[in-house]
């Protein structure tokens, strides 16, 4: 294996995706056959599997669902706990949220291109949460002092370094609309059944994907043009419906049990190697 030593006398490797966006595996993918079990989080996983050229046997794919959708789907995310721990005044939490979640430099990240657009504009009316990938995390402070010293209110910063404190659902939770490009948020947000924009980049690295698990046929589009506002604003009243059956093409279960799956089949597993 690439990273990991694996005696598979005394133990058993188990592969978790790391999100489940449009972009390619970074690296070799054939690297990933070495792994003895795959959590499989749905048919849109099984699809990148499929465009990526590879081959699993049937039983070692396991189906487990999105394990990040847990807490979401069992209403364990506390809105205003989350809101003070931002720094949101009580003033301001009857406006709309918007989430801009931008990836990073692989997949042509809008971070440098948009923050400072979205945070002049948005901010007008709206709260705006921006979080930046862990790679572009250091551009935070540069982002704070411009607002800063511009005179914008209403915008805070998620940081990606603290999963645990800050995790991508909390941002979820307080949210009423995400604003992305390329990065895996744009499927993890279908969860909520919230309306999604699409900051339009150039990036080509993508997989191919049937239309019903491909996110930008149903989402709105940003190209730069437009005033980012009355995108905004035109889309935060929408028919979810068609989000949740994307939802539901993409994954499995989304029944907030997806974690208890993992967990027993891993104790499974440890019980088969004590025998």
């Amino acid at each position: 294996m690439n990273r990991v030593r694996n005696d598979r006398e005394k133990s058993r490797s188990i592969f978790i995706g790391h999100g489940t966006g449009d972009k390619k595996y970074g690296g070799k993918a054939h690297i990933l056959l070495n792994y003895q079990y795959v959590f499989v989080s749905g048919p849109k996983h099984m699809e990148k599997f499929k465009d990526s050229d590879l081959s699993f046997p049937e039983n070692s794919l396991v189906k487990i669902g999105n394990l990040r959708f847990d807490d979401y789907v069992n209403g364990k995310l506390d809105r205003n706990a989350i809101m003070n721990r931002m720094g949101v005044p009580e003033a301001d939490r009857g406006r709309k949220t918007v989430l801009y979640a931008p990836t990073w430099e692989w997949g042509n990240g809008t971070l440098g291109k948009y923050a400072k657009l979205f945070m002049k504009e948005i901010t007008a009316e709206h709260n705006l949460i921006i979080r930046p990938h862990h790679f572009d995390s250091h551009r935070v402070p540069g982002l704070k002092l411009w607002a800063r010293l511009n005179g914008i209110k209403r915008v805070y910063f998620s940081n990606s370094n603290r999963i645990a404190a800050s995790d991508t659902m909390h941002d979820f939770a307080v949210s009423d609309i995400l604003i992305s490009d390329t990065s895996s948020v744009l499927y993890e947000y279908l969860i909520t059944g919230k309306p999604i924009v699409v900051a339009d980049t150039d990036f080509s690295g993508l997989h191919s994907m049937p239309d019903t698990m491909n996110v930008m046929k149903i989402a709105a589009f940003f190209h730069g043009s437009e005033k980012i506002l009355d995108v905004v604003n035109g889309n935060l009243s929408i028919d979810n419906s068609k989000y949740f059956e994307m939802l539901h093409n993409c994954f499995y279960f989304n029944d907030g049990k997806s974690v208890d799956r993992a967990v027993e089949f891993i104790n499974g597993v440890a019980g088969e190697l004590k025998q």
